[in-house]
């Protein structure tokens, strides 16, 4: 064998060599990005996805929330104001015992039961706002209060002093009860629809 036949052979082989290593490299290169590319599509669909159903919650969310504070902008300025009218209401009975009117009584009636309607139609966003307890509990003494003040009217009505005086004690305290809870009831709905 001589040296050109050496060289001949090396050159074949290394051009061989060269190309089987080219097309290889290209189909691995090609192999592999095709795989990759087909897993980035997959990829990116699911993060597209993920991304509309992320943008969809997001709008229920601040849908609601809004509807929500909405609501809250609605009712619990009414629960105040019936709050603030039946404590003034009370005051003004029990500063003027026994000379207070049966209208003033009948008006006190009347507010407590607009607050027991209003308590019930928004309990949903009271429960939430952890402030239930305390209205209800306003509630129920200014509607203790309210059956009190029958009672009295009718001792009143009956000549029966002795018991009317008896009431008109309970009275007192009870609005000294409605009182203490009045400031907490109105603080605390306050404070959720401050912006």
């Amino acid at each position: 064998m001589n040296i050109w036949d050496i060289v001949s052979t090396v050159s074949i082989s290394a051009a061989v060599s060269g190309l089987v290593s080219m097309a290889l490299k290209t189909w691995i290169k090609s192999a592999i990005e095709r795989r990759y590319h087909v897993e980035i599509e997959e990829i990116k669909k699911m993060h597209q996805l993920e991304i509309e159903t992320l943008k969809a919650q997001l709008s229920v969310a601040t849908t609601t929330q809004s509807m929500m504070t909405e609501r809250r902008l609605t009712a619990y300025p009414t629960i105040v104001e019936l709050v603030y009218r039946t404590r003034n209401m009370c005051r003004d009975i029990s500063s003027h015992i026994p000379k207070a009117t049966t209208a003033i009584g009948n008006e006190l009636t009347a507010r407590t039961t607009e607050l027991e309607n209003a308590l019930y139609t928004y309990r949903l966003y009271l429960e939430q706002d952890k402030l239930f307890t305390s209205v209800h509990q306003y509630k129920n003494l200014v509607k203790t209060f309210c059956m009190k003040l029958s009672d009295m009217r009718y001792f009143l009505d009956h000549d029966e002093s002795d018991r009317a005086s008896h009431v008109q004690s309970e009275l007192t305290d009870i609005f000294s009860r409605i009182e203490a809870k009045n400031g907490p009831v109105i603080d605390g709905l306050s404070n959720e629809i401050k912006p």
